[in-house]
C-alpha cells in the first residue's frame, strides 16, 4: 500500500498536473467565447488527457474539473504547480536528510540543474521502494 501511494503521488505530480494545466489552458480559452456545457468541458477533459497520454492508459477522469476548486476560481490561475514545487523540494530536503542527516545549504533553485535532478530523485524513490 506504501508502495502504491509513493508511485501514485509521483504519477500526480509529475505527470497529471500537465494535463490539468492544459485543461484550465483550454477552459479559460473556451470560456472567452460563451459558458460551458458540462459534455463540452468533459469533452476538454479528455482531449486535454489524450494530447499527453493517447490510448496508453485505461481511462480518465473526464470529471477532473468537478473536484479541483482551481477550476472555478475566478482570479487565480494554475496555482496547482505550487503543488510540485512543494513535492520537488520535498524530495530534495528528503534524500539530503538521508545522506547527511541535515540540510545543506547552498542549493540554487533557480538552476535547471536543481530541478533535474529533483525530479530524477522523486522518480527513483518511488522506482527504488
Amino acid at each position: 500500500m506504501i508502495l502504491w501511494q509513493i508511485r501514485r503521488r509521483a504519477a500526480n505530480q509529475l505527470l497529471t498536473l500537465l494535463v490539468r494545466h492544459r485543461l484550465m489552458r483550454e477552459l479559460l480559452n473556451a470560456r472567452r467565447q460563451h459558458a460551458l456545457s458540462v459534455p463540452e468541458i468533459n469533452h476538454l477533459s479528455r482531449e486535454a488527457w489524450l494530447h499527453f497520454f493517447g490510448d496508453s492508459a485505461d481511462g480518465f477522469d473526464q470529471y477532473v474539473w468537478a473536484s479541483k476548486p482551481h477550476f472555478f476560481r475566478l482570479h487565480v490561475f494554475f496555482y496547482d504547480w505550487q503543488y510540485t514545487f512543494g513535492y520537488l523540494v520535498s524530495q530534495m530536503l528528503a534524500r539530503t536528510f538521508e545522506h547527511d542527516g541535515a540540510t545543506k545549504a547552498g542549493a540554487d533553485i533557480t538552476s535547471d540543474a536543481f530541478w533535474d535532478d529533483a525530479v530524477c530523485e522523486a522518480l527513483s524513490y518511488a522506482c527504488r521502494v
